[in-house]
């Protein structure tokens, strides 16, 4: 499984690591991509905030995940053409959404 969120591993013991650092407070790993999204920290260990929502940064790596001791999970690193296609996919998928949104509130406009 190349990718990890807090809801596909909830209740398992998870341990990211980046370039051989553990990764705390991780919100989601993408072996395929050496990607690690993460809640930003304060000089004392305290989550950055903005408002109510927590901040999260985004690094990019050598992604290695153990889910209950297993490191069979994966290890990748960052590999440009791969975040390319993930960033266009997710492109498509906002405009395709962005298009949804336009007719549907034109169709509204309509009555």
């Amino acid at each position: 499984m190349p990718i990890y969120t807090s809801e596909n591993t909830r209740g398992r013991r998870v341990e990211v690591r980046l370039d051989g650092v553990i990764q705390r407070d991780v919100t989601f790993a993408n072996t395929r991509l050496g990607m690690v999204m993460r809640r930003a920290i304060d000089a004392n260990g305290k989550p950055i905030l903005d408002g109510d929502s927590f901040i999260i940064e985004t690094a990019f790596g050598v992604v290695e995940v153990s889910v209950d001791g297993d490191v069979s999970g994966g290890q990748g690193v960052a590999d440009p053409k791969a975040i390319r296609e993930a960033i266009d996919a997710e492109l498509r998928r906002l405009e395709k959404l962005v298009a949804e949104i336009v007719a549907e509130t034109a169709r509204r406009a309509k009555g």
